[in-house]
């Protein structure tokens, strides 16, 4: 049986293929979902929030201490999200170190 930290490796190690690829897989979703509903929101309205993500190793990438109201001190990160508000159908994560405000908002990637 493999130590559990084995797949987290294996992801970490992955991120550059994988990446690509879940983003196309959550693309595909969004364009199959929207065809069964027939066919595209004829508006959308993007809606961009954030969240706090308490991680609890002291390596993990990109996580540093900032704004973390649940645990104070804890690194974390501080994803921004895009959501069509229509749908509710999430389009992006952009994920950010703990130390991101809030209104460090979205830039072209």
């Amino acid at each position: 049986m493999p130590h559990p930290a084995t797949f987290g490796r294996w992801l970490r190690g992955a991120a550059p293929v994988l990446s690509p690829l879940l983003d196309e897989l959550l693309w595909r979703m969004v364009r199959r979902r929207w065809e069964m509903a027939g066919g595209a929101p004829r508006w959308a309205t993007i809606v961009m929030d954030s969240t706090v993500v308490v991680r609890y190793g002291l390596r993990q990438a990109g996580a540093e201490k900032g704004y973390n109201p649940k645990k104070p001190g804890r690194p974390s990160h501080h994803p921004l999200l895009a959501y069509v508000l229509e749908t509710g159908d999430c389009l992006g994560v952009r994920w950010r170190p703990g130390s991101a405000h809030t209104a460090g908002g979205p830039r072209r990637g």
